[in-house]
């Protein structure tokens, strides 16, 4: 059997960056397609397929090239197509193509498609089967039993038939998921927002510990993606992996893309243990949360090539993260990134506006600690309640979005790009102003933009002052 995995093309020229538990734009990275790979080796040793895979995205190869390649590919019986709600018309573009080839189609769009499943199917009729929970066993599963496959959804009868998947049934252990065969992508053209190339994410857990009510894995209130309970892969699984990529693909730079990589610090002690017992030479960086570090651990993760870290400290006000419930305090979201930061560690921080408690002080209260933090680079975006998880219900039980919010999701918006919904205390319009706010004043603290202010100034200035003006600006940023 020949199956195909296609990772579509770039959304108007722009990167997109097609995750498990999210979907972005990032217009200055080359995201790595980790999960494609894996599923193309997990198919080969569990199903004996043969599997090709494109990425599309990654190869920046327009619809006609993706036409003519499934055409010198139309002898394979199915394809698989890594969609995300954002773009998720124009991802499903490769199904109608494929279609038409006499494809059998299988659309993976872990965001919107669990949550609302006929509206997907009702859109796109090109789509034979939607994946509704973990692609391994939810692909394999239809590989060998077509509509007896259990998370998925597809048309029988010009009815939408819905064949659930439960919470238990999911890959226990994720040793068992196979290290991706990465020539199976172009791993070499993949960069970092950051700027490193090449570059690759890998994942090391799946679930998350979190409650946040927002969140599609925390605050699930349907069956999707990796689920909400925690399953950690071995350290010395994860090992093995790194070995692979640095001694031979090479790889300089490796992300743990986790949602919090520290979920067990013993497990973090253990990678560091052997990557500095093997001598691994790479540079790495990860997510965390702020009450899961502490100086030790922190000292040796850099010890072991940890270069740059991201902490969701999501608001400045502690009746908000109160509401989400994030469990965490305003101290530690202060505390951890500046000991980050002490240590000569690179810092993103994640921020959210507009949950349901926010207002004008909290608003403001936002602003205030990220002058405080003073990261090196900030990631902020509106809330936006997600069909499927605990906040779009208070959002629908309060009346606090009028607009169709999978219209809005799936009409190529930037998820969190700007305030969709109200919250309790102000208006969406209020929210979006303090966003803006929030920018600007990044664009005073961030090393990052005085940074592109350097690179600006490249023509007109002598090497020697922009290296002093640079070496200037870092130290005033890391104070």
């Amino acid at each position: 059997m020949k199956i195909l995995i296609v990772n579509p093309p770039r959304y108007k020229g722009i990167n997109v960056r097609r995750d498990e538990r999210s979907a972005d734009f990032l217009e200055n990275e080359v995201s790595p397609f980790y999960q494609g790979a894996v599923l193309a080796q997990w198919l080969r040793l569990n199903n004996n397929c043969q599997v090709e895979v494109l990425d599309a995205n990654g190869l920046n190869l327009d619809y006609g090239k993706v036409n003519i390649w499934l055409k010198e590919n139309q002898d394979a019986q199915f394809v698989v197509v890594k969609g995300a709600d954002d773009t998720l018309y124009h991802d499903a573009l490769v199904c109608t193509l494929a279609k038409h080839l006499g494809i059998v189609t299988i659309f993976w769009e872990p965001i919107i498609s669990p949550a609302l499943p006929e509206r997907v199917l009702e859109k796109l009729p090109d789509i034979d089967y939607l994946v509704l929970g973990e692609a391994e066993l939810t692909v394999s599963d239809i590989l060998n039993n077509k509509t007896s496959a259990k998370g998925i959804a597809y048309w029988e009868n010009k009815q939408i038939k819905i064949s659930p998947r439960l919470e238990t049934e999911r890959i226990k252990d994720i040793d068992s998921l196979p290290i991706p065969e990465f020539n199976d992508l172009p791993y070499k053209s993949y960069k970092a927002w950051f700027g490193e190339s090449p570059w690759m994410t890998i994942f090391t857990s799946r679930g998350c510990i979190g409650t946040c009510f927002y969140c599609l894995i925390g605050g699930n209130t349907c069956f999707r993606g990796y689920g909400r309970k925690l399953r950690l892969m071995s350290a010395e699984r994860v090992v093995e992996e790194i070995e692979i990529l640095v001694n031979k693909y090479h790889i300089p730079h490796i992300t743990f893309w986790d949602d919090c990589f520290t979920n067990s610090l013993k497990r973090v002690e253990n990678i560091c243990e052997q990557i500095l017992k093997k001598n691994i030479k790479f540079r790495w960086s990860c997510m965390s949360r702020v009450d899961h570090m502490d100086r030790n651990l922190l000292k040796l993760m850099k010890n072991a090539g940890l270069c740059r870290i991201g902490f969701g400290i999501e608001s400045g006000n502690q009746r908000v993260l109160d509401s989400i419930p994030k469990k965490i305090t305003i101290e530690d979201n202060i505390k951890t990134p500046l000991l980050a930061k002490s240590l000569g560690i690179w810092v993103w921080i994640f921020l959210l506006l507009g949950l349901p408690e926010e207002d004008e002080n909290s608003l403001q209260d936002t602003i205030n600690i990220l002058k405080k933090i003073r990261p090196h680079h900030l990631c902020c975006g509106t809330a936006t309640p997600f069909p499927g998880t605990k906040y779009y219900e208070i959002c629908q039980q309060e009346n606090l979005i009028k607009d169709d919010v999978f219209e809005i999701i799936t009409g190529g918006m930037q998820t969190g790009g700007g305030q969709v919904a109200d919250t309790r205390y102000v208006k969406a319009e209020v929210v979006n102003k303090y966003l803006k706010k929030l920018h600007e004043t990044s664009n005073l603290h961030s090393v990052s933009s005085l940074h592109n202010v350097i690179n600006r100034i490249k023509p007109i200035v002598p090497k020697f002052i922009r290296n002093r003006l640079k070496s200037i600006l870092e130290k005033a940023a890391s104070i």
